[in-house]
């Protein structure tokens, strides 16, 4: 976690944080040279990626409806929702489309 906070800071490695807060530099050294590969620049922000694009060799998760026993897709903790025309909405990624009741896991 302190590695994350501390990466834009100019000057600073895993090893040399280790060292500094007390902890054998050595068990980080390796992590250095990796820490400081100018590849960076080819990473894609994996947040960047389009959810089907990441998923896309991925199962969906059926979820089953208690109340009115039809199932769904479940995409993930928020569902947006398109109307016609409309600006989308956000609902419970665990409610029912069909009788909006929230799934019980």
């Amino acid at each position: 976690p302190i590695q994350r906070l501390c990466d834009p800071i100019a000057g600073t490695s895993p090893a040399l944080l280790a060292e500094n807060l007390g902890l054998d530099a050595s068990k980080y050294k390796n992590i250095t040279s990796a820490y400081n590969n100018d590849d960076d620049e080819d990473l894609i922000n994996i947040a960047e990626i389009d959810d089907k694009e990441k998923f896309k060799g991925c199962e969906s998760i059926s979820v089953p409806c208690a109340k009115c026993k039809s199932s769904f897709d479940y995409n993930g903790v928020f569902r947006y929702v398109e109307g016609d025309g409309e600006e989308p909405t956000c609902s419970n990624g665990l409610e029912c489309p069909d009788c909006k009741t929230l799934a019980d896991p």
